[in-house]
């Protein structure tokens, strides 16, 4: 142990696969380690959920495997609102086919060049992965199969980790299936050697002040920051009316960091996604080509 400290200790920089693709937050994080917990907390309506799309794609897309529990909704209805956030095109409307011809094209093509990074993502069906055993369980037989093809796991997301079920805890004690879901997150990354990502709602207190939450407005607070490595907090502004101000850019606070220190960084939402993001060229070109045929009509 003493050698390999040493080894890192005198490395340029420790080795560290993982980036989520927005250049600020990967410069201010400076390492997303295997065996660590990060929480991104946020108010409902933020976009936690798009940005850890966005991390878990970008992070795929440089070859490495993910594992990503949506305990929301389907597979199938989160694919089809990945695809419409990717190419800025209603998700009510195409759940319901109502798009045109132009947009059911676009929204082809969308799925089309999300598909590569996408054989790398394995998902949690929201009705069947909703307990720590079927998590658990499921990671491993993800990381089995990712493993046959070459690919090796690092990246774990749980969206959202309230949803998880605890068996023989009672719904209304808080503290304990704190406890019991925060430790599963930090068994998850250190059994299976990845980084786990799990999202989390602040509370209503921390919500209604309309001004930057901390990580003690986290819901379960006290357990969520004992086993996380980072604590990342995710907002937006609200009008007088509670609507989000979609004119102004979202920012997001880093309040805790194991390797780092405490930053912000600031993101515009447009076109579906988050902005500034790291694409793969041939995702770029797509964005460029959808924004080109989006201004042509």
């Amino acid at each position: 142990a003493f050698a390999a400290a040493n080894a890192m200790a005198n490395s340029r920089r420790a080795s560290n696969p993982l980036k989520t693709g927005f250049a600020d937050i990967d410069d201010g994080l400076r390492h997303l380690g295997p065996k660590e917990v990060t929480m991104l907390a946020a108010d409902s309506g933020v976009g936690k959920s798009t940005l850890s799309t966005q991390t878990a794609l970008h992070v795929a897309n440089c070859g490495y495997g993910v594992v990503y529990f949506n305990l929301e909704m389907s597979s199938e209805m989160y694919a089809l609102r990945t695809g419409a956030n990717f190419t800025e095109l209603p998700t009510q409307r195409a759940a319901i086919g109502e798009l045109n011809g132009m947009e059911r094209v676009q929204f082809a093509r969308g799925l089309d060049e999300l598909k590569a990074p996408a054989q790398r993502i394995v998902m949690g069906n929201a009705s069947e992965h909703k307990t720590i055993p079927a998590i658990k369980k499921h990671v491993a037989d993800a990381k089995a199969e990712l493993q046959l093809e070459g690919t090796p796991l690092r990246l774990v997301v749980v969206d959202h980790v309230l949803m998880v079920r605890v068996s023989g805890v009672r719904s209304d004690d808080k503290d304990a299936l704190g406890m019991a879901r925060a430790d599963m997150l930090k068994d998850i990354a250190e059994s299976f050697g990845v980084h786990v990502l799990a999202l989390v709602h602040v509370t209503r207190e921390g919500s209604k002040t309309g001004k930057m939450p901390t990580k003690n407005d986290l819901a379960s607070s006290a357990w969520f920051d004992r086993h996380a490595d980072n604590i990342l907090i995710f907002y937006q502004r609200r009008d007088a009316d509670g609507v989000f101000d979609k004119g102004s850019k979202a920012v997001l606070a880093c309040q805790k960091s194991r390797w780092g220190s405490p930053f912000r960084a600031e993101l515009e939402y447009r076109r579906g996604f988050f902005f500034p993001w790291s694409l793969d060229p041939q995702l770029k070109r797509l964005s460029e080509r959808v924004e080109k045929e989006g201004n042509a009509a």
